[in-house]
């Protein structure tokens, strides 16, 4: 089938050369490159996405290829994604983008949205932007949803869905090798997500370890002054799984949310499943048999809503090293469940429902 798929991605080339300049959501990059990657290898994949002053095109493979838009306003990109999106089969859009939900839905073939995240959860948006992706994201024919709460918000109508955590993919990665061992944080650096209790609590409890933090958001300038910790600002991918696969100990410390918790799946914490040695993390229901079988768990309590203080306070033993940490086994059996082959078989099949 001949696909086309709407959403802020660019090809890694593309994304390497401009991404980390400009603060660009490694996440959403990274999750969407993976899933239109594994479709291609069943599939004609042709990916939309406004970037840039000047329409280009990037062949990244025989089967996936990147159309980048020049930056317009509204109308003009709904006028511009009509006319690209003659002569495909299906279409595939993420479904927190209204302008891309409203040319899929306009372009009379089947449709699929691409559920990630709540949009009452972006940031940086009005209600009305939120309002609308809601809105028309509930109009698709098909989902690929995150999580089970995604599927319940969108698909209202019990429509044909692929339900998936993320995707998996089994890379050799050479551990970073530093001088002294080190806790690991990697993501987006806001106060809300705990990064600053951890990094109060490691300077309180001094483990015999460095902590290293790489990210960007709005404690950027704060962690740069910062004494005792390592920052290193926005990575890449690679550089990134290094990191984590190099730590002791890799940290999730974003507090629990129970209005939230339904529609998210942290990714860093996929990452730190499959990379690390160890990995200490709040619980995320939707990931919550790999929660409790591979990671310590962060205790929140009244006065420490992350559980980080809990966690030193109980898991460093003499000369500051951690103890009682529980092994990472997760790797398998996530490779098992999400690797690119098994989503596109997902897909694909969720594709034929729709003929």
């Amino acid at each position: 089938m001949k696909l086309a798929y709407l959403a802020f991605v660019l090809d890694q080339e593309t994304f390497d050369r401009v991404g980390i300049r400009q603060k660009l959501n490694p996440a959403g990059q990274n999750f969407h490159l993976k899933l239109a990657k594994a479709i291609s290898s069943k599939h004609q994949v042709e990916v939309f996405a406004f970037f840039g002053e000047r329409e280009e095109s990037v062949q990244a493979s025989e089967s996936l290829s990147f159309h980048y838009l020049p930056r317009v306003g509204k109308r003009q990109q709904i006028a511009l994604l009509k006319d690209k999106l003659k002569g495909f089969d299906a279409i595939l859009f993420d479904a927190l983008s209204p302008i891309a939900a409203f040319a899929s839905i306009k372009s009379k073939v089947p449709c699929l949205a691409i559920a990630t995240d709540a949009p009452f959860n972006i940031s940086h948006v009005n209600f009305i932007y939120k309002k609308a992706a809601l809105y028309l994201g509930r109009k698709a024919d098909a989902y690929l949803s995150l999580t089970e709460g995604l599927n319940r918000l969108f698909n209202k109508k019990g429509k044909p869905s692929f339900i998936f955590p993320g995707i998996i993919e089994d890379e050799e990665v050479q551990p970073k090798a530093l001088n002294k061992p080190y806790l690991y944080f990697d993501g987006a650096l806001f106060e809300r997500y705990g990064v600053g209790e951890l990094v109060r609590a490691y300077k309180k409890f001094k483990p015999a370890y460095d902590l290293i933090i790489a990210g960007h958001g709005d404690m950027d300038g704060e962690l740069q002054k910062e004494e005792g910790i390592t920052y290193l600002g926005q990575i890449g991918k690679s550089e990134n799984y290094r990191y984590v696969k190099g730590s002791t100990l890799s940290i999730n410390p974003r507090p629990f949310e129970k209005n939230l918790d339904p529609y998210c799946v942290p990714s860093k914490l996929l990452e730190y499943f499959v990379f690390a040695l160890h990995v200490a993390t709040t619980i995320s229901t939707p990931l919550a048999e790999y929660c409790f079988a591979s990671a310590t768990i962060l205790q929140p309590k009244p006065n420490d809503p992350t559980g980080i203080y809990n966690f030193f306070q109980t898991h460093i033993g003499v000369g500051g090293k951690l103890i009682k940490l529980k092994e990472n086994n997760a790797k398998e059996m996530l490779i098992e469940r999400y690797s690119p082959q098994k989503i596109a078989q997902g897909v694909d099949l969720l594709l034929g429902r729709l003929k």
